[in-house]
């Protein structure tokens, strides 16, 4: 896994080997997952073939057609230590990280000071178990390898043996090579992809903008032809806001300037034996004057119902005390709704 400071302050290159390493265990997970039948074999790549004897590389016979720059690298079987032992039934990509942690163990060579690679022979003796057939060669032995190419300016494709029928890699050490740097990876065709890459994600970035840009069209069609109709039902709706405000208004008037709320309520508050002779009210001033009962605190009873403001006694006018009861004569500043 790469940090994020790492990640920020790697370079193109690293980029690009990393990026590598993650297709290639993308892809052995994927091939991991198939089964053993149905589980494509490494092909030597086509092109020409040189074997190393140990000392020198010579073109193999019947090896192919020279390639320009690239060739498969055939070692001497007699150089390539193999064994065959029994694993977890685990993906080909797991068994080759542990194969290269216990090839200490699996191997005379020292941890770190070979290369390794293995493949999936069939079922083990045990469930769960694979026979995994393990190769590998000393790191000294890859370095001659590498120098040998360097210096006949050959580009190694493949780096291992190959089976008896001379189509298919039996094993292959090009992917540990190429992670130590001892052998560069082909920048012609890592620079094809790269660019086929970034035209596709260019072509994608195109396509998502001008899908943008055409729904944007679409939607502003859309909202032309509905214009007419959403300016007249915001007219329709501004019509209405302003009858229903004219409505209010009037009910609000006619709450406040009811006379036979005015008179009802005072029928409910005047208390048993009382009786209003005259009524005026105007709104802004209410006055009631008639009868009552002697001992009757009129006024307080208007004050508790809290209905009435500044009430007061008017004692111009006034009748005389009759057989009909004290007379009374009142008056108050508003009345309440």
């Amino acid at each position: 896994m790469i940090k994020s400071g790492t990640f920020l302050d790697a370079d193109i290159g690293t980029l690009a080997r990393k990026a590598a390493q993650g297709w290639r265990w993308w892809v052995d997970e994927m091939a991991g997952m198939l089964p053993a039948r149905l589980r494509p074999q490494r092909q030597v790549p086509p092109g020409q073939r040189l074997r190393w004897d140990g000392a020198r590389l010579a073109v193999e016979a019947h090896g192919g057609a020279p390639t320009p720059g690239g060739a498969s690298i055939l070692i001497d079987p007699a150089l390539v230590l193999t064994r065959v032992v029994d694993r977890p039934a685990l993906p080909l990509a797991d068994l080759k990280r542990l194969i290269a942690l216990d090839l200490d163990r699996l191997t005379p060579f020292a941890l770190g000071a070979a290369y390794s690679d293995a493949r999936i022979l069939g079922p083990g003796a045990a469930p769960g178990t694979v026979q995994v057939d393990v190769a590998a060669i000393p790191k000294t032995l890859a370095e001659d390898i590498a120098d040998a190419c360097a210096n006949a300016g050959v580009t190694p494709r493949a780096v291992g043996l190959v089976e008896a029928d001379s189509t298919t890699l039996a094993v292959d050490f090009l992917a540990p090579m190429r992670a130590d740097g001892l052998v560069a990876a082909g920048r012609q065709r890592a620079g094809l992809w790269w660019g086929l890459v970034g035209i596709g994600f260019a072509l994608n970035l195109g396509l998502f903008v001008y899908h943008d840009i055409a729904s944007v069209q679409t939607l502003q069609v859309l909202v032309d032809d509905q214009e007419p109709s959403a300016k007249a039902a915001r007219k329709l709706a501004a019509t209405i806001q302003r009858e229903e405000r004219r409505r209010d208004t009037l009910l609000a008037e006619r709450r406040r300037g009811d006379p036979l709320r005015v008179l009802a309520l005072t029928s409910h508050i005047m208390p048993n034996g009382a009786w209003v002779e005259r009524l005026a009210w105007d709104r802004s001033q209410f006055r009631i004057s008639g009868y009552k009962p002697a001992k009757l605190n009129l006024l307080k009873v208007l004050r508790d119902s809290g209905r009435f403001t500044a009430i007061r006694t008017t004692v111009a006018d006034v009748a005389t005390e009759s057989a009909e009861g004290e007379p009374f004569d009142i008056s108050a500043g508003s009345v309440k709704p």
